[in-house]
This record gives structure tokens, C-alpha cells and sequence, in this order.
């Protein structure tokens, strides 16, 4: 027979609560470091009320006040000395192995410490860099080593975490005057315990044992009974879907350029000269006496004639032939059938034969009860928060709501498919008709089953060619001729490009040549050309391009100006964008059609299966979840958990539940995560690492107060609340939790500094200053360790099991009890004794009675 057990129902409890001792006066002062003057430093200047709609630039200016490092090397400029001590002293943490400092040339003066505190408020509140304010701390507490290590010595304060910087009543004030009114820190529903030896029950499986008696079947002699059940479920269901898109897309371009210049220049140059030069000379005289006579003719003849004539052609032309043929063929035929019959038959044959028997048999079940083993077990001295959650359960009622309402579809192997509902604009990230481009617009539209028109080309470019007509004249004066390029409505021009070619004469006089080209607001200009040259540039066409500002609708303007040509040539290529409004338009046009579709394909989809969406939803409500005993108290604590942290996040403007993450199409077929690597992952990791690891969840106490503390309009839903485990059901029935958490032991300065400024700094060497002093002795009480405590003891708890005993009994009577009956002592029933008589075994099939 089992031993037996008192049931008890206190499953987790705590034993023992009291308050932290305070300091004394001689402790506080080695243990903690001061801030040597806070009137005179730039803390005593903050501003404590809240500031309106400038408050970030007077915000910015305090901080401009401090005149904030950025590098730990500035704080090391300071005292050098004094900053290497603290690097070796934090590594080591151990006062004692420094002895024989030389304290002279390690001091700080108050000036510079009090430079330091400001440098470390200021890190505090601007969150500028942590190896800065890092270096801080290491200074101010090597600065206050050097200057008490006989006194910490004594005092058996040998490491270096037992000594703390206290944040100053006035930089806590400060801090929170810049936070918003709503995140300032005031904590509603969550009490500090104080320190407290924490004593936990834990319990654990520890044998099944019979419990009462559950069911009684009697058999009489010579009786026969037997029970059929047949439970049969047939399913048929037929589904065929035919789906064809065919898009085509047809899209003949040509484009013709021709350009032909022909170009003759003849000169004559005649020249006829002719000279003729004659003489005759006669002397007649005497000369002492002697006759002398003399005659001379010379005749020069001299005839120049000179012709010159100069003829030049040159053609040129050009010619591009474009042509593109676009042929898009989709054709998407979607076909499915499915056919399923299921049919189910179940039959069940439960009897008893008792027909070879003259005496009555009877069978006895019993209900199974669990038996615990309760362990106390001691945690030691903890610092002990209580929240008190309403409706606890609320979040986990809501999603076993929204899961029977979404997940009908595919919640039962017995369940009709249906057709997959296509996803929405919105879940395919088109929110808005800005959304729909010419990459996408065919995706969508098939995915719907329609066809839309796309949009014209978003860019065209148009070609025109300019030349004299009429030819002009070399001698001509200054000439204009003016043109357009014809510009389609729905566009405007953005850019222009122009190839030109002329061809001038001028000698080296006064007036040179010139020539102009301006189209739209794009120009070139070629002035001051002299010499014979026939063509500029001689190689060929030159090229100009450049952007209009502003663009030009409807048409573009060309000016060519000129001065001694004989002729020119320009083409001028117009590029065009398709207007803004345009394109909005079609997209308007195309988001407004694929709406409309795919309200269309929810309609049909959900008149189709309105009846079976119902009735799955009525056959969801009824059935009875089934959760494994285990994964219900991690469903408690989890949920108890989140409220726990979300009750001291929200005070500080703190949210979780940050999406860190981008999801991107990367093989088509599903969407694969993509992690937001930048500051925000550092900031939400670091928030995430406090929350779950300054607070041992794993050992928190809770316990469920009755739905009547919940709102009175709930009460009805929350008593309907049932589950085979009591503790789930008192979690899903329950108004109000209690849940007790306890801080570890190395947490508790972090922890608390965070819920007086709302600064995560896991460093637990900064604390705050309060009135009442309990938070600074918080980390002296901390070091007392107590011993563990035991006890143990075992508890029943029923279940909803059975179990047939293996003897039956008999209730040995001669008949029915009567007061009358002098045979026995007034009125005696004999008691239930022991049967050995038992059933037998049945045929397959039972024999006729």
C-alpha cells in the first residue's frame, strides 16, 4: 500500500523578505567616490524644467557647455600617469598588489577631478563614446585608490568592484528634465523589494500513485453485454482551375538620318598686260675739223597675260537606319486538378461475457494522481522586484483566437483545400500607385489573371536636320535663319546634342568670319575666322551637347547666325522624358485596374468557401487544444516574462519588438531575411542582453489571482477558461499576477542605475545618489552570502488518467440490510471485501444469447 502523502497547493513561495541594512558613515565613504564640488561645475548650471519645441538645440547647447571628449586620449592627457596605474589596476582588479605607490605623482587635483566628473556626465547624457566614459570611471576610482589604499586595506575592500562613482542628486535631475514626460522613468505596477534571502520551491515528477475510485462495471452471472461503435467520415472533393495569360508585344521602330551637303567654289583670276617701249637718237657735229655723225634706235616689247580658275565639290552624307522589333510572347496556363476521396470507418467492440459464471463480476477503475517532490532551496541574498500584471493570459487568448481564424484552411489533415488566395498590392510591397513601374506592372497584372497597357517610352530621342535654303551668298551680310524641333505633347526636352559643319572665306581684313548654332538653350559659336579655309573643322562634323534648364515643351528653338559662309549643315538631336503627370497617370490607371482584380479574386474566393470557413471555425472553437504539461509553464513564464519587461521599458520610452530586418526576393520563390547591419542592431542587441540576462527569469515566482480582478465585462470569458492543468487554467482564468523576480547578484548596481536615469551600462561601477540611502547599501549587503537552506516534501495532485485494478471486490451480503434482521448487531453491514473472480475472454463474434 502507498505511504500516505498530505496534498499541499503552495507549489512556489517566498520565505523570507526584509529590507537592506544601511551603511555606516566610515564604509560609504571608502566604498563609494564623490563628486569633489557639484555647485561649481557645469551639472549645477542644467535647467530642470522641460523644454518646449527648441529643446534639442538647447539641449545641444548645454552639451556645448561641457566641452566633450571624443577620444579616451583626451582623458588621458589630463594625468597620464595616473590613467596607465588604472589600466594595470582594472586588469588585476586587486587593490592589494600595488603597494609602494608613489602618491605624489599620482594625484589628481579637485580641479581635475571635479573636469573628469564633468567629462563622465557628459558621456552619460550624450551617449558619445563609451571608451571615453570607460576611461573616466577608471581614472576617478585609481584617483581614489591611490589616495585611501591603507583605509580599503583594512577595510578588506581589496577589489576593485567594490568601489563606486556616485552620480550626483542634481546630474540624476538633469538627466531626466531632457527626457519627455512620458520617459522619465516612473514606474507604475513594479515595487522594489529591497534585498531578500530568496527561497524558492521546486518540484518535480516523482511517481504516479491510484487515486479514487472512478468507474465501477458490474457483470452479473451468466450475463452477456457487448457495445458497437461505428464511426465512418467520407469526403469527396473535386477542383479544377484553368488559368491562360497571353501578352504580346509588338513594339517597330525606325529611324532615318540623311544629311547631304554639296559644295562648289570657283574663282577666275584673268590678267592681260602688254608694254612697248621704242627710241631713236642722231648726233651730227664737227670735231677739230673732223665730221662726225651718229645714230641709235632700241625697241622693247614685253606682252603678260595670266588666267587662274579654282573649282571644288565635296559631298557628304549620312545615313542611319534603325529598326527594332520587340516581341514579347507570355503565356502562362495554370491548370490544376484534384480529387480525394477519404473515407474513414471506425469501429469499436467493447464487451463482457460473464455467461460461464453463476456469480456477478465486477471491474473497478481508478483515477491516477502525480506525485511531486518539493524542494527549498535557497538563492541566497537578492535584490527582489514585484510586478503585478493584469490579465496575463490576454496576448495568449488573442493569438489562440487569431490562429483558429486564419490557419482554418490547413488546421486538419480532414480539411478541404482551397485555392491559395493571391497576396495583396500591399503584401507584395505596391502600397500606393508610385509604386507601379514598367519592371513590375506584368508580374502583377498576371498574378491576377489581366492584361494592362504599359506606358509609352519614358524616353524618345528626335532627329532634325538644318540647312541654307535658299543657298546663301558669301557676300551676304549677317544672317539669321530660325527653326523648331516638334515635340510630342506628352514629353519634354531634356537634353540636345548638334553636330554642325560650315564653310567660310576670309582674308586677313577688318571682317571675319562668324558662325552661331543655338538650340534650345545650348549654344556654339566659332568668330573672328580668317584665311581660305574652306571647311571647319577640316576633319569633319563637330559636336556640341549640353542639358536644357529649364525643359521645353511642345517644340524647341534653333538659331544659326553667320558671316561669310558659304554654306552649313547641322543636325540637332532632341532627347525627350515622358512627363510626370503622364506617367502618373498610367500608373493611377494601372493600380486602380489591378485592385479592382484582385478584389475580384477575393470575392470569388471568399463566396466560394464562406460555408467552409464557418463551419472549420465552429469545429476550431470546440476542439480542445492540446499542449504538452511542460510547454504550459513555459507558456506562463514567457508571457509573464514579456509583461515583466515591458513594465520597466515603456517608463523610459523603450520599445521591443524592433524589426531588424529586410527581406529580399533572392530565388523568386520565397523571401529570405537579410539582417539590418548598422547602429540600431548595436543599440537593440545591447538593450536585449540587459533585459534578459540582469534578471534570473529562470527562477521567478508567480502566482494567479481569480478572474474577479480583471474587468467586470471579462469575467464571463475568463470563468469559461478551462484546462485539464490547474495552474494553466488559473493562468488563463486569472485578473491579476503576482510575479517575483530576483536581480543577479552582479546586475544589481546596473539594474538600478537604469531605473534612475534609463542608461543601460552593464559596468556596475556607477551608482545613483537617493535620500534614502537603501540603493548605495545595496552593494554592501550584496557581499553577505548565507547559507543554503533545504527542505523537502511531496505533494498529490489528481489527474485525468485511469487505471483498471487488477482485483475486483465483492460485497459479501445475504441480502439487503433491514433493522429488523436480529441476526445482527442493530444494523451491520459487512464490509467490501476482496474477488478473485474475473472475466473471461470473448469470441470475435459473440454468441447468440
Amino acid at each position: 500500500m502507498p505511504k500516505n502523502i498530505s496534498i499541499k497547493n503552495d507549489l512556489f513561495r517566498f520565505v523570507t523578505v526584509r529590507n537592506p541594512n544601511l551603511l555606516n558613515q566610515t564604509t560609504k565613504a571608502l566604498r563609494f567616490v564623490y563628486h569633489p564640488d557639484v555647485a561649481s561645475s557645469s551639472i549645477a548650471n542644467c535647467e530642470s524644467t522641460p523644454r518646449g519645441g527648441e529643446g534639442k538645440a538647447a539641449f545641444q547647447a548645454y552639451l556645448a557647455t561641457f566641452n566633450g571628449f571624443n577620444k579616451y586620449s583626451e582623458i588621458r592627457a589630463i594625468h597620464s600617469d595616473l590613467y596607465d596605474f588604472s589600466v594595470e589596476l582594472f586588469k588585476k582588479q586587486d587593490i592589494s598588489l600595488f603597494t609602494n605607490l608613489n602618491v605624489g605623482n599620482l594625484q589628481l587635483t579637485n580641479a581635475q577631478v571635479a573636469q573628469i566628473f564633468d567629462q563622465l556626465f557628459y558621456q552619460i547624457i550624450s551617449k558619445s563614446s563609451k571608451s571615453v566614459r570607460q576611461a573616466c570611471i577608471q581614472m576617478l576610482i585609481a584617483n581614489h585608490v591611490v589616495n585611501n589604499q591603507t583605509a580599503l586595506l583594512a577595510a578588506n575592500l581589496k577589489r576593485v568592484s567594490d568601489l563606486k562613482i556616485v552620480i550626483p542628486q542634481e546630474a540624476l535631475r538633469c538627466i531626466r528634465s531632457w527626457y519627455p514626460a512620458a520617459c522619465r522613468g516612473e514606474l507604475h505596477g513594479v515595487n522594489r523589494l529591497g534585498i531578500a534571502d530568496f527561497r524558492r520551491v521546486e518540484q518535480e515528477v516523482c511517481c504516479y500513485v491510484p487515486g479514487e475510485v472512478s468507474h465501477i462495471e458490474n457483470v452479473l452471472g451468466r450475463e452477456y453485454k457487448e457495445r458497437t461503435t461505428r464511426n465512418l467520415v467520407r469526403t469527396e472533393l473535386t477542383t479544377e482551375t484553368t488559368r491562360e495569360t497571353e501578352i504580346e508585344h509588338l513594339n517597330d521602330t525606325t529611324s532615318t538620318t540623311r544629311n547631304e551637303l554639296s559644295s562648289e567654289v570657283s574663282n577666275v583670276l584673268e590678267e592681260d598686260k602688254s608694254s612697248n617701249y621704242g627710241g631713236s637718237l642722231g648726233v651730227s657735229g664737227k670735231c677739230y675739223g673732223v665730221e662726225v655723225s651718229a645714230n641709235a634706235y632700241a625697241d622693247f616689247s614685253n606682252n603678260n597675260s595670266s588666267s587662274s580658275s579654282n573649282t571644288e565639290a565635296k559631298t557628304y552624307a549620312e545615313e542611319v537606319t534603325r529598326r527594332a522589333v520587340e516581341r514579347i510572347l507570355q503565356k502562362t496556363t495554370t491548370k490544376r486538378t484534384a480529387k480525394i476521396i477519404k473515407e474513414f470507418e471506425e469501429n469499436n467492440k467493447h464487451g463482457f461475457d460473464n455467461r460461464g459464471s453463476d456469480y456477478p463480476v465486477t471491474g473497478i477503475l481508478r483515477w491516477v494522481d502525480m506525485i511531486y517532490t518539493n524542494r527549498l532551496i535557497n538563492y541566497n541574498k537578492r535584490l527582489i522586484f514585484e510586478f503585478l500584471i493584469p490579465e496575463p493570459a490576454a496576448f495568449f487568448r488573442e493569438m489562440l483566437t487569431f490562429s483558429d481564424t486564419t490557419n482554418t484552411s490547413s488546421s486538419g489533415s480532414d480539411t478541404k483545400p482551397t485555392e491559395e488566395l493571391p497576396l495583396s498590392l500591399a503584401e507584395q510591397g505596391i502600397h500606393s500607385a508610385n509604386d507601379i513601374t514598367i519592371t513590375n506592372y506584368e508580374n502583377l497584372a498576371a498574378g491576377y489573371g489581366i492584361v494592362v497597357a504599359g506606358p509609352k517610352d519614358l524616353t524618345k530621342s528626335i532627329s532634325q536636320p538644318f540647312s541654307p535654303n535658299p543657298p546663301i551668298q558669301h557676300n551676304d551680310p549677317a544672317w539669321t535663319h530660325n527653326g523648331n524641333i516638334a515635340i510630342d505633347p506628352d514629353y519634354e526636352a531634356e537634353s540636345v546634342s548638334f553636330q554642325y559643319q560650315f564653310q567660310f572665306r576670309a582674308q586677313n581684313t577688318p571682317n571675319p568670319a562668324h558662325f552661331s548654332c543655338l538650340v534650345g538653350s545650348v549654344s556654339k559659336s566659332h568668330t573672328n575666322l580668317f584665311g581660305a579655309k574652306q571647311w571647319y573643322p577640316s576633319s569633319g562634323f563637330a559636336t556640341k551637347a549640353g542639358n536644357l534648364s529649364p525643359k521645353l515643351q511642345n517644340s524647341v528653338p534653333v538659331t544659326i547666325t553667320g558671316v561669310k559662309l558659304f554654306t552649313y549643315s547641322v543636325i540637332a538631336t532632341v532627347t525627350c522624358t515622358l512627363k510626370v503627370s503622364i506617367y502618373e497617370q498610367w500608373q493611377n490607371t494601372v493600380y486602380s485596374q489591378l485592385e479592382a482584380a484582385y478584389n475580384n479574386l477575393i470575392d470569388e474566393a471568399n463566396n466560394e468557401a464562406s460555408n467552409e470557413v464557418e463551419e472549420a471555425i465552429a469545429a476550431t472553437e470546440t476542439k480542445e487544444k492540446s499542449i504538452p504539461s511542460g510547454m504550459k509553464r513555459i507558456i506562463e513564464q514567457q508571457e509573464l516574462k514579456r509583461a515583466c519587461i515591458e513594465m520597466i521599458m515603456r517608463p523610459f520610452c523603450r520599445e521591443m519588438g524592433k524589426g531588424l530586418n529586410d527581406e529580399i526576393d533572392a530565388c523568386g520563390k520565397y523571401k529570405i531575411p537579410k539582417v539590418r547591419l548598422n547602429s540600431e542592431l548595436d543599440e537593440y542587441a545591447a538593450q536585449v542582453k540587459f533585459f534578459e540576462q540582469a534578471f534570473d527569469w529562470q527562477i521567478m515566482s508567480y502566482l494567479f489571482y481569480p478572474y474577479y480582478w480583471a474587468d467586470k465585462c471579462e469575467w464571463g470569458n475568463l470563468f469559461q477558461q478551462e484546462d485539464d492543468d490547474l495552474v494553466f487554467q488559473a493562468f488563463k482564468q486569472s485578473g491579476m499576477a503576482r510575479v517575483l523576480v530576483a536581480v543577479r547578484p552582479e546586475c544589481s548596481q546596473a539594474v538600478m542605475y537604469y531605473l534612475e536615469t534609463g542608461d543601460i551600462w552593464a559596468g556596475g561601477d556607477l551608482v545613483a545618489e537617493t535620500d534614502d540611502d537603501i540603493y548605495l547599501s545595496i552593494a554592501e549587503d550584496l557581499q553577505i552570502v548565507d547559507g543554503q537552506v533545504e527542505a523537502e516534501w511531496e505533494t498529490r495532485v489528481p489527474t485525468t488518467l485511469t487505471l483498471a485494478q487488477q482485483r475486483t471486490a465483492k460485497l459479501d451480503e445475504g441480502g439487503l440490510p433491514c433493522c429488523h434482521d436480529h441476526e445482527t448487531n442493530e444494523m451491520q453491514i459487512n464490509s467490501i471485501k476482496p474477488d478473485t473472480n474475473t472475466l473471461k475472454g470473448i469470441d470475435n463474434e459473440p454468441s447468440t444469447l
